[in-house]
């Protein structure tokens, strides 16, 4: 698990949170309050979608919580991507 600040680099937190999701642990991602008025809100979009195959969140006021799983307890299922 790890904690980030990605907040000079708010546009990786996607790749972030998918590792995050197969980490032994929970790992914090902050920093990234500007990520919820783009194309769609990407925070809460990585929330919904995670939950999706089995990964728990929490929202922060500026980031993530996630509770990483191991990959073979994850669950298949069709990802929306929101157009963006």
């Amino acid at each position: 698990p790890f904690t980030l600040d990605m907040e000079s680099m708010t546009d990786a937190f996607m790749t972030a949170a998918a590792l995050a999701a197969v980490a032994d642990g929970v790992s914090t991602i902050t920093g990234i309050a500007n990520q919820r008025v783009k194309e769609c809100n990407r925070i809460e979009a990585m929330i919904t979608e995670l939950g999706k195959l089995g990964v728990t969140c929490d929202e922060l006021a500026d980031g993530l919580r996630i509770h990483g799983r191991a990959p073979a307890e994850l669950r298949g299922s069709h990802i929306h991507c929101y157009k963006d």
